[in-house]
């Protein structure tokens, strides 16, 4: 199975840039309080995602 490093920088150090496949895109959702962090921990157990945080990244 071939190896991909996936990056964000256009270098890499001690290595050799052979193919670009294209860009990544994703997003991160955080929390500042106890209880948001409470309750997305308890959806996560569920199935693994937090639907209130998906809504607000829609929004």
């Amino acid at each position: 199975m071939e190896k991909i490093l996936m990056v964000t920088t256009p270098e890499i150090p001690g290595y050799k840039v052979k193919e670009v496949k294209g860009i990544v895109y994703g997003e991160s959702i955080r929390t500042r309080g106890f209880l948001g962090r409470f309750a997305a921990g308890l959806e996560a157990l569920a199935d693994g995602r937090s639907y209130a945080y998906l809504r607000e990244l829609k929004n």
